[in-house]
């Protein structure tokens, strides 16, 4: 394998703007096959329709995902920058932060074909190559792991040494041999304030996510109704929630490279009320290029309502739902 080549291909990411870059095989990932086929028995992951056997096979199988693969790099992006002004007067929710700029699939994937094709510049030939940014069934932690990236914290982020957990990831799956870099050996230690800190108990035991009880995952992912008893829970969250992030010592002391493409538009706070009669036009025209849009108009608006119940309990508007708690 080739360990000039692979200097020069982390070196060209670094300028293309990642913050981390490194690279390992393409082959199983065994720890992270046993982690989710554990998820999936326990039933943590029922909530998600289209994770099933198969996509976690492909998910810890990279070669199986993509056949001509002989090395990934894993890259990763800080979306940390300074915060902007104080919660704005009258009724707003939060938005997680790394909603506040455009959204990072976008901004990954850009520069990913970027580096795409300054690598076939490079070695003088056209790849077999496939992107991936978290949509792709792909176990992309344990990849960032075993490239050297960071290790996996105990609220089941990747916690990378100066920049935290705030951290969003890609990789390139390509028929470039490149020599692999060693896994990142961290751990949090004794620490457990992410366990400590969920509003819903989402993180029971240690780098193990029930999925269904997170509130990232129901105010953003989730359809339909949340449900009553978890409607309190949600305080203040217009869309997604930081908390076992915020309590976390590594984030406390993790630098912002306050990369442009993330910098504030659409957060920290949001006003409710335009939100409440949000249409499919308006979330295109104010979020177009923004992660809020995957929640949907119907889910900004549910999400909206149950802020509002939380901050106002009189009930000025109805919680969403045919039986509120």
């Amino acid at each position: 394998m080739d360990g000039l080549l692979k200097q020069r291909v982390v070196a060209l990411a670094r300028r293309l703007g990642f913050d981390l870059a490194g690279v390992t095989t393409a082959e199983p990932l065994p720890e992270a096959d046993v982690a989710l086929q554990a998820a999936l028995a326990e039933g943590r992951l029922e909530v998600l329709p289209w994770m099933r056997a198969e996509r976690v096979f492909l998910a810890t199988h990279p070669q199986e995902l993509f056949l001509p693969a002989r090395s990934i790099l894993s890259v990763g992006m800080s979306y940390l920058s300074d915060s902007p002004a104080a919660r704005p007067p009258g009724p707003a929710g939060r938005v997680a932060r790394y909603a506040w700029g455009d959204d990072y699939h976008t901004v990954l994937r850009e520069r990913l074909r970027d580096l795409r094709r300054a690598v076939e510049a490079m070695v003088g030939r056209p790849l077999a190559a496939k992107i991936c940014v978290d949509t792709a069934p792909l176990a992309e932690r344990a990849i960032a792991v075993r490239a050297g990236l960071g290790w996996q914290g105990k609220n089941a982020t990747l916690l990378s040494p100066g920049l935290g957990s705030w951290l969003v990831l890609g990789e390139v799956l390509w028929d470039l041999e490149l020599a692999p870099d060693g896994p990142y050996r961290g751990s949090c230690g004794d620490c457990d304030l992410c366990l400590r800190a969920c509003p819903t108990g989402a993180l029971a035991t240690p780098h193990t996510l029930d999925v269904g009880r997170c509130l990232a995952y129901l105010t953003i992912e989730h359809r339909g109704e949340i449900p009553p008893r978890l409607r309190s829970f949600v305080g203040d969250r217009l869309f997604g929630c930081d908390v076992c992030q915020e309590v976390c010592p590594h984030n406390a002391i993790a630098r912002a490279p306050n990369h442009r493409a993330f910098r504030p538009q659409h957060g920290p706070w949001l006003a409710l009320r335009p939100l409440l009669a949000l249409t499919d036009a308006e979330l295109a025209a104010r979020f177009g290029k923004s992660s809020l849009r995957r929640a949907g108009v119907e889910g900004l608006r549910r999400n909206a309502r149950i802020v509002w119940g939380n901050l106002h309990p009189s009930g000025q508007v109805r919680p969403v739902g045919p039986n509120p708690a």
